[in-house]
This record gives C-alpha cells, sequence and structure tokens, in this order.
C-alpha cells in the first residue's frame, strides 16, 4: 500500500510540481509566465500583484490566452463571481465571462487571490481592459455586470469601466434571498401571495413601470413592516436591478457561469482540491481548454428550435387580434393580447394599485418589427421575449404578415396542443400503418 501511495505521489508531483509554494516561488512563476506567447491558445499572465507585508502576504494574479481575449473584445455583457473548493488552502477562484444569445457561458479569464475584495476584481478586469487594448488596440466597455449582491464585484466594475455601467443583480440569487425573508418575517398564511406579487413586479420589463409598480407594492403589503423594510432597502435602494427590463439584452441570472463553475469542479478537476503549487498547472490547464473549444460561433441571434417555431406558428392561427399602432423610421409597432384573449382589453382608467398592475400590465404585449433588417431583430415587451431574446409573438407576427416561413414541422401539433419532447419521428415504409 505505502508503494502504491508512493508511486501516486511521484506521479503528481511529475504532472502537478511540488505541493508547496512560497510566496516567492509564487512571483517567480508569475513573472516567467507573463509574456505575451506567440501562440493564441497558450495561457499566460496578463495581470498578477503580490504583495509582502510584516502582519500577511497578498496576491492576485489572472490567467488568459490571446484568443479568450479576442473573443471577449466586443461583449457587451460580463459575468462574474467567486467559486470555492478548487484550491486546497480555501483561496477563491474569479471567473469572468459573457454569454451569448443561446444563454451559452463563454469563459475568457481566471483569477486566484488571497481574497474576495474590490481589489481582487479590479486586477481582474483592468487586466482584461489592459491586455485588449495592447493586443488588439480596442477600448473594452462592456455595458452591464451580471452578478450576486457581492458589493466588491460591483464595485470594482463601476471603477473600472465608469459609473454609465449596469450592474444587474442575479434573480435566482436575490429571489433565494428574498423567499428566505419573507418565511422568516412575515406571516404564514401571506407567504404564497406576497412572492407571487414579488414574481408579478419581477415580470415588469421597463424602469418607469417598475418604479411605479414597486411603489403599488409597497403599500399593498405595508402592513408587514419588517419584511417591508428589509425589501425597501436591500431590493429596490441598492439592489434594484433584478426586474427583466433592467438592461434589454442581458440575463436576468446568472445561472450560466455558475453552472460553468460546476463544470470546473466536476470535469477539470474531478471534485479534487490543489494545493495552489499544483493549482497552477491544473487552472493552466483547463483556461487552454476554454480557448480551444470556443471554436463555436458567439451566438448574436437565439437559436429558433423546433419547440418555439411550432409555439409561434400555433399563435399565429389563433384569432388573436392584432393592432398596428404606430410607424416610425426604424420600427412598426403593434400591440397583442396576451394569454389565451383573442381581443386587447379596454381599460377605462390607468391602474393605481399592485393588484389592477397585474390585471392591466399582463393584458397585451407590444411588438416591435423593424422595417429594413431581418424580423429577427424584432422587439417585444413580454417576459419571454426578455429571458430568451425572442418569443412566440415575434415569430408569429412575421409568420402572419409572410414576412417568415415555419418549418413543415412547426405544422404537425394541432391548434391547442404542445409538441412531445424530441425529434419528430419519420415516415414509416408503405403499407405500415402509422
Amino acid at each position: 500500500m505505502s508503494q502504491v501511495r508512493t508511486y501516486l505521489n511521484d506521479r503528481r508531483r511529475c504532472k502537478y510540481g511540488q505541493p508547496t509554494i512560497s510566496l516567492g516561488e509564487l512571483e517567480a512563476w508569475l513573472r516567467s509566465h507573463s509574456p505575451i506567447p506567440d501562440n493564441e491558445h497558450e495561457v499566460y499572465v496578463i495581470g498578477y500583484e503580490v504583495i509582502e507585508e510584516t502582519s500577511s502576504s497578498r496576491f492576485r494574479f489572472v490567467l488568459s490566452t490571446k484568443y479568450l481575449l479576442l473573443k471577449a473584445r466586443d461583449v457587451k455583457v460580463i459575468h462574474a463571481d467567486a467559486t470555492y473548493k478548487l484550491v486546497w488552502q480555501g483561496f477563491p477562484v474569479l471567473v469572468v465571462g459573457s454569454t451569448d444569445k443561446n444563454k451559452r457561458f463563454h469563459p475568457f479569464g481566471l483569477g486566484v487571490a488571497t481574497n474576495e475584495e474590490k481589489e481582487d476584481f479590479k486586477l481582474l478586469f483592468d487586466a482584461i481592459k489592459i491586455n485588449i487594448f495592447n493586443l488588439y488596440s480596442q477600448n473594452f466597455k462592456p455595458e452591464v455586470l451580471v452578478c450576486d449582491a457581492a458589493k466588491a464585484i460591483q464595485n470594482a466594475f463601476i471603477e473600472v469601466f465608469g459609473e454609465d455601467v449596469t450592474i444587474r443583480m442575479c434573480w435566482a440569487h436575490a429571489k433565494k434571498k428574498i423567499q428566505a425573508r419573507v418565511e422568516k418575517d412575515t406571516r404564514k398564511n401571506v407567504h404564497k401571495d406576497l412572492l407571487t406579487d414579488v414574481d408579478s413586479l419581477q415580470a415588469v420589463t421597463d424602469s418607469e413601470t417598475f418604479e411605479l409598480a414597486s411603489k403599488a407594492f409597497l403599500k399593498k403589503w405595508e402592513n408587514e413592516t419588517t419584511f417591508i423594510h428589509y425589501f425597501k432597502e436591500q431590493w429596490l435602494i441598492q439592489n434594484r436591478n433584478w426586474y427583466l427590463g433592467a438592461h434589454m439584452g442581458s440575463p436576468a441570472t446568472n445561472n450560466a457561469l455558475k453552472s460553468h463553475n460546476r463544470v470546473i469542479k466536476d470535469e477539470y478537476t474531478l471534485r479534487e482540491r490543489f494545493p495552489l503549487s499544483r493549482f497552477l498547472t491544473v487552472a493552466s490547464g483547463f483556461v487552454n481548454g476554454w480557448s480551444l473549444g470556443l471554436d463555436e460561433v458567439f451566438a448574436t441571434l437565439p437559436t429558433m428550435t423546433l419547440k418555439v417555431w411550432t409555439e409561434a406558428y400555433q399563435w399565429a392561427k389563433l384569432p388573436k387580434e392584432v393592432i398596428l399602432t404606430h410607424s416610425d423610421d426604424a420600427f412598426k409597432h403593434y400591440e397583442v393580447p396576451a394569454g389565451k384573449a383573442d381581443k386587447i382589453q379596454k381599460f377605462e382608467n390607468a391602474w393605481t394599485d399592485f393588484d389592477d398592475y397585474k390585471v392591466q400590465w399582463f393584458s397585451k404585449w407590444r411588438v416591435d418589427l423593424p422595417h429594413n433588417i431581418d424580423w429577427m431583430y424584432g422587439k417585444c415587451n413580454c417576459p419571454a421575449f426578455y429571458k430568451n431574446y425572442m418569443c412566440k409573438h415575434i415569430i408569429g407576427l412575421a409568420i402572419r404578415l409572410k414576412l417568415a416561413n415555419p418549418p413543415p414541422e412547426a405544422k404537425n401539433v394541432l391548434i391547442g396542443q404542445k409538441r412531445k419532447r424530441g425529434r419528430p419521428s419519420k415516415a414509416k415504409p408503405a403499407l405500415i400503418v402509422q
């Protein structure tokens, strides 16, 4: 048994190096891996800091490749987060990337630091920004950061990219926190209705409506004083961009990055925690893998699945009222009824309380189809569009107007029925009943 253990230790040492590393050795490794390589997929250190003090020593560094930075230079939406249980000493691993219109996560940098503070994320963002400019003479100007409520990430992003950016709060994180406080601070008999109202507030797709609906929500639930005080301070003042319309074209959650972090642990490290000295080699390996595996296109339009085509075709065949409200230089603006209604419901007065808001807001949708470019660049204010960058209203209206032709398979489901999962069955040979 001891011989097997010795053999495995020798193999690890040959593959990953020594299990321990000093601050000086770490700095030497970072310095030696900082020159920009010729190979676009070779991993190098795009930025690092080693701070040696008498009380404590700190470090932070970022790994990437020229190819990953090339892919990153035009993105407008950034995802960033820290994950743990990768480094044996407990250091956080910082992951940054973006998502495309298919909601697929594309990583372009990985950092390790002694802490999870503003300066650590500032180095992460700064290193990417500086290297993109040095390599491609292009200013890196993301518009949106999707993250959790960690102020370290948010403040670092603002400091590097300016005050005009949008800090988008991950809805999955916010909902979990809100639900916990509802269960803690409110009466049990109101839990369901209160959480339903929070979901209705999150479905708002423009900032003006969110402002008015938020006030109506606070008014409706003012008797739940403890929760309302928490909700107003935490989710309407400090972190208010958790609603769908916080920034069009950006995802409402950080789920794609969270899933990617799980892949790192399941597939790259096999749930093993590596000493920092060996994690340098392991991390360089999977960052290189990210670079080599990024041949797929960064989708700028969502992929039209058969399920989406089917839903849109069925919607187009329903006797839905469609009203052209007005037209401008870029778009034709339509209104369509929401839900199962065939006619657009008329209201004598604008809503004044939260219950009226829910009735009126979810009664119709506005669909904008462009004049001179592909209809797929259309917009809708329904929640489905803000989640998936496409919806049945845009496609269905394009089908009605003869701008789009659905595939034949989309027409094989009876109106009102849902398509079964999986690919459609193929025709059987002649004389066999199908």
